[in-house]
């Protein structure tokens, strides 16, 4: 598994590298949004690119490399505006400057003014109700994305107080969809596997314990546990919309899309939890979906969003992976989620053995009856296997 990730995390490194381009119109170096795009993008481009790259010396020899990149950083840092917010396609949104925020903490720490002024304007997106809002409106429909990218990026600069943070539990608690999952909106008709985990995860910020997330939310994670039949890599698009006012034409909308990479997203929240078989199968189907070093929604579409996230996730899983014994690696290599199967196959072949010894041959008996209970054992182990090691 060790090779496995090294390939994958320097393959990512070159496709990083060959992505970056220089913008003559300006005279600056940095990322497109996915690459053979010539158009630099802020949030998705340049701060996922160098994201991925913070994240990736870790783990190469190549730290000189880091010095080439500040142009591209300079650049970002000054794209912000005088409120703190950053943009894409346009929109100075709170979704795209918290993740800003979220992606230079894998970067550099020495732009202490200008991230202090991204999360007062995030502040200023928040609603006393327990959300946060795309643009400043107190009158806009809340997205959960919106609410836990935000959250993601003001608990790691320890801007949430105690008030906020209850106020946004309680807003999660009541925004569930109407299968007892939650989606794109409060009271959505339907849930879906990136908004579920959404909640979650500002559950947890919000100071629901591991344990108590379990035994509370046991449906819903039992639902995600399921879905990982016949999974592959998924990656979910959602446009939120916010009215910006009316014309004689009607009512205008800022509209910003943004694309969730499921797998990774799923893929750590089983690694915060301690299920690691299932990081380990979906970690597998991550590194197989590698194209050309990167990976995105479709193989001539690479985009650094999609490479930056996965490389997150493969990062942290090979930290955790790393600690585990060698039993433990060869259990995770080897069987991963088939150990059920395996398992319950072993026991009815112990039971055939076993009923075969004591109608063909009444003395060994012995030893049908030693095959009957490793066969019950062995069965009872197959049965349990999801909780094996979790």
């Amino acid at each position: 598994m060790e090779r496995l990730l090294l390939k994958a995390f320097n393959d990512a490194e070159m496709f990083l590298i060959s992505a970056y381009i220089h913008v003559e119109d300006g005279d600056y170096w940095a990322f497109p949004h996915f690459k053979g795009k010539f158009r630099a993008t802020e949030c998705g481009g340049t701060s996922s690119g160098l994201s991925a790259l913070g994240m990736l010396n870790i783990y190469t020899s190549n730290n000189e490399k880091a010095m080439e990149f500040n142009n591209a950083l300079q650049w970002l840092i000054g794209k912000q505006r005088s409120n703190g917010s950053w943009q894409a396609a346009g929109i100075y949104s709170s979704e795209v400057t918290a993740r800003i925020i979220c992606d230079l903490a894998c970067i550099d720490h020495s732009f202490m003014t200008e991230i202090e002024r991204a999360c007062d304007f995030l502040m200023s997106c928040y609603s006393n109700d327990g959300y946060f809002n795309s643009i400043v409106n107190p009158h806009a429909i809340p997205h959960l994305y919106t609410t836990y990218i935000c959250v993601s990026a003001l608990s790691r600069k320890g801007r949430l107080q105690n008030q906020n943070k209850q106020q946004i539990r309680e807003w999660i608690e009541k925004s569930g969809s109407n299968d007892g999952l939650w989606g794109l909106v409060p009271n959505h008709s339907y849930g879906t596997i990136s908004h579920t985990i959404f909640a979650l995860e500002v559950l947890k910020i919000c100071g629901v314990s591991n344990k108590e997330l379990k035994k509370k939310y046991k449906k819903q994670i039992r639902w995600l546990k399921k879905q990982m039949k016949d999974f592959k890599v998924i990656y979910d698009l959602e446009e939120i919309r916010e009215e910006k006012g009316s014309d004689e034409y009607g009512k205008c909308y800022h509209t910003s899309s943004t694309q969730h990479n499921v797998s990774a997203l799923l893929g750590s929240f089983f690694l915060d939890l301690g299920y690691l078989r299932y990081a380990t199968y979906i970690t597998k189907i991550i590194i197989h979906s590698q194209c050309a070093g990167g990976w995105g929604p479709s193989r001539d579409k690479l985009t650094m969003w999609a490479c930056q996230q996965n490389i997150e996730f493969l990062v942290r899983y090979m930290n955790i992976y790393n600690k585990q014994t060698k039993i433990q690696k060869l259990y995770f290599r080897f069987m991963g989620l088939k150990i059920g199967k395996i398992l319950w196959g072993i026991a009815f072949i112990l039971f055939g053995v076993a009923c075969g010894w004591i109608i063909a041959d009444n003395s060994r008996l012995e030893e049908a009856i030693l095959s009957l209970i490793l066969s019950f054992i062995s069965a009872i182990l197959g049965h349990f296997s999801n909780d094996i090691l979790n």
